[in-house]
């Protein structure tokens, strides 16, 4: 990935919609730091794969007033929430509300669910309208997807809390992982 290209391009081709995760975002700083004006076609940025931290996230916004932020919690294998552009100024820590048709759900060690504001890791399960927000298995594997779902959930590997209004927040990864 290339910072100077990316701005290069969003400039000269006058992108009004785009998806960054916050690494990219943290990449393309200096260049927007630089000179906001770059990307004044900007308008709505989708920020996913990765936790948007609260600091580069009031950094950008403070350089990009004019672009509405939207941040998806989700992974390969399922999206889970959203936090709309208001909700990111009233709720910066957060990663929203589940979308429609996602159901959450916080679990202990032992599978019990957990009382609001404690962490346990984040299960999830998708019926209409999000059906499709969760996939139904890994191909030719059914032990991985059978340990995935179990009790019919499928379990993210996300240590997360959820507040007395329903607002999801990650709190750590249940299992270390790299991601290259």
């Amino acid at each position: 990935f290339d910072a100077n290209i990316a701005v290069d391009v969003i400039e000269r081709e006058r992108i009004s919609v785009t998806g960054l995760p916050p690494t990219v975002i943290r990449m393309m700083l200096p260049q927007i730091r630089e000179n906001p004006a770059r990307l004044a076609t900007l308008r709505v940025v989708a920020v996913s794969t990765e936790s948007f931290p609260v600091p580069l996230k009031k950094e950008v916004m403070a350089l990009l007033p004019q672009v509405r932020f939207h941040s998806f919690l989700g992974s390969s294998e399922a999206i889970v929430s959203e936090l709309t552009p208001e909700e990111q100024i009233t709720h910066p820590s957060s990663v929203g509300h589940p979308l429609p048709g996602v159901e959450v759900r916080i679990e202990d060690e032992q599978g019990n669910e957990v009382a609001d504001g404690e962490a346990g890791e984040l299960c999830v399960r998708a019926g209409p309208p999000g059906a499709d927000a969760v996939m139904k298995c890994y191909f030719n594997n059914p032990e991985a997807t059978a340990a995935a779902f179990a009790g019919g959930w499928y379990h993210t590997g996300d240590m997360a809390r959820r507040d007395a209004d329903g607002y999801l927040y990650v709190v750590d990864r249940k299992k270390d992982m790299v991601l290259s």
